[in-house]
C-alpha cells in the first residue's frame, strides 16, 4: 500500500514540472530514487522495523511515478509526430519485456545468492543508466538543441501554454477527450493488474500447476506484449502517415485491444487444459498491448504541451484501478471459488473501457476552445 501511497502523489505533480520545465531531469530524478530504495529494501526488510520499510515503499513509488508522465512529456518534445507512436510503443513495451525479464531472472539469482541479490540487482542496473542519460544528446525533430528546446519547452508550436495551476490542470480534466484516456486506463488496468496478480493461483487451483513451474506459463503474456506493442506503434504510424484519419487510428487498435481479451478470458474460463487456458490468456493479454498506439498515444493528439499532465491523470486513473481490482479479485474468490466470474468482471471492464475510448476520443487539440 505505501508504495502506490507514493506512486499516485507524484503522477500529477511530476507530469506538470516535466510539461513546464523539462522532463530530462525528471525522469533522472525519479530513476535515482527509486534505485536507491530497491538497492535499501533488503536493509530495511532486515532492519525489524516495518515502518522504515513502508518508508523505502513508499520513497520506490514516489520516484517510478514520475517515470512514465516524464517519457511522455519527452516525446512530445522531442519525437517527431509522425514517429511518436512508435516511441510510445516501444517504452511501454520496454516496460513489459523488463517485468518478464524480471520474473525469469529473479527465480536464478534467489536460488543462487538469495532474495536479496534480486534488489541489488536491479537496483545497481538501473543506476548504471544515469551517465549514460547524462551524457545523451537530446535532438529534436527539426535539429534544434537542448538550449533551443529549452526556450519554447513551455509552449507548443501554436502558443499553447503549459499548465500552471491547479486550475489549468482541472479544466483539462472537464474535457470529454481526457475522461476517455482517463476511463480506458482505468478499465484496462483493472483487468491487466486484476488478472496478472491472480494468474499463479488460477493455473495452481484451476490446473495444478506447481509453483516451480509457473514460469512457464506467467511468463509469455510480457513477451507478446513486448513484441505486439512495438508493432502496434509502427503500424499506427504507418496508417497515420497514410493519410488515415489518426482518431480513426487510435479507436481502432483501442477497441481490438480491449475487446480481444475480454473474448480470450470468457473463452479461457471454461477450458479444462492448462496449456490451452495459458495460451488464450497470453494472447488475449498479448493483444491488450495494442492499446499502446491507442488510449497510451492520445495525449500527444490532444494536448501535446501538456502531454506529461495529462498521460499523469490516466496513469493515477490505472493505479487506482490496480489498488482495487487485486483485493476484489480476492474477495469473489473467496466468497464463490469462481475463476469464471472472476474472467467475466474483468471482460466486462474491458469492454466498458473500450465503449467509453469510442464515444469520448477525440483527436483535435484542447487548447483551442
Amino acid at each position: 500500500g505505501s508504495f502506490f501511497v507514493g506512486y499516485l502523489l507524484t503522477q500529477l505533480a511530476g507530469g506538470a514540472i516535466a510539461d513546464s520545465r523539462g522532463g530530462r531531469m525528471v525522469l533522472l530524478t525519479g530513476l535515482a530514487v527509486w534505485s536507491l530504495c530497491t538497492l535499501s529494501t533488503p536493509f530495511a526488510a532486515l532492519s525489524g522495523h516495518s515502518a522504515v520499510l513502508l518508508s523505502v515503499r513508499f520513497g520506490l513509488g514516489l520516484g517510478e511515478g514520475v517515470a512514465f508522465p516524464a517519457v511522455h512529456s519527452l516525446i512530445a518534445n522531442y519525437v517527431p509526430p509522425n514517429r511518436q507512436s512508435t516511441a510510445v510503443s516501444i517504452v511501454t513495451s520496454a516496460s513489459y519485456l523488463g517485468v518478464g525479464l524480471a520474473f525469469a531472472i529473479s527465480p536464478i539469482l534467489i536460488s543462487s545468492s538469495g532474495w536479496e541479490s534480486c534488489f541489488y540487482f536491479f537496483g545497481g542496473a538501473s543506476l548504471l543508466w544515469i551517465p549514460l542519460w547524462l551524457t545523451l544528446p537530446f535532438p529534436t525533430a527539426s535539429g534544434l538543441g537542448m538550449e533551443a528546446v529549452a526556450a519554447t519547452e513551455d509552449a507548443d508550436p501554436n502558443g499553447s501554454p503549459a499548465v500552471r495551476s491547479a486550475g489549468d490542470i482541472a479544466r483539462y480534466l472537464a474535457a470529454p477527450e481526457v475522461w476517455a484516456i482517463i476511463l480506458a486506463q482505468y478499465c484496462g488496468s483493472f483487468g491487466l493488474y486484476g488478472l496478472l496478480n491472480w494468474l499463479p493461483r488460477y493455473y495452481y487451483e484451476g490446473f495444478g500447476v506447481e509453483l516451480s513451474a509457473l514460469g512457464n506459463y506467467t511468463t509469455l503474456p510480457y513477451i507478446l506484449q513486448g513484441a505486439l506493442g512495438v508493432g502496434a506503434g509502427v503500424v499506427a504510424d504507418q496508417l497515420i502517415k497514410r493519410r488515415v484519419r489518426v482518431l480513426h487510428v487510435r479507436k481502432a487498435l483501442q477497441t481490438v485491444g480491449m475487446i480481444s481479451p475480454a473474448v480470450c478470458l470468457v473463452w479461457a474460463s471454461h477450458l479444462s487444459s492448462a496449456e490451452a487456458g495459458s495460451l488464450l490468456v497470453a494472447v488475449g493479454l498479448g493483444l491488450n498491448a495494442l492499446t499502446v498506439a491507442g488510449v497510451s498515444a492520445s495525449q500527444l493528439d490532444i494536448a501535446p504541451e501538456n502531454a506529461g499532465t495529462i498521460f499523469a491523470a490516466g496513469n493515477s486513473a490505472a493505479t487506482i484501478a490496480g489498488i482495487v481490482s487485486v483485493p476484489l479479485v480476492g474477495f469473489l474468490l473467496e466468497k464463490t471459488h469462481s475463476w469464471p466470474l472472476v474472467f467475466g468482471v474483468t471482460a466486462g471492464h474491458y469492454v466498458v473501457g473500450a465503449i467509453a475510448f469510442l464515444l469520448l476520443a477525440g483527436d483535435q487539440p484542447l487548447h483551442g476552445r
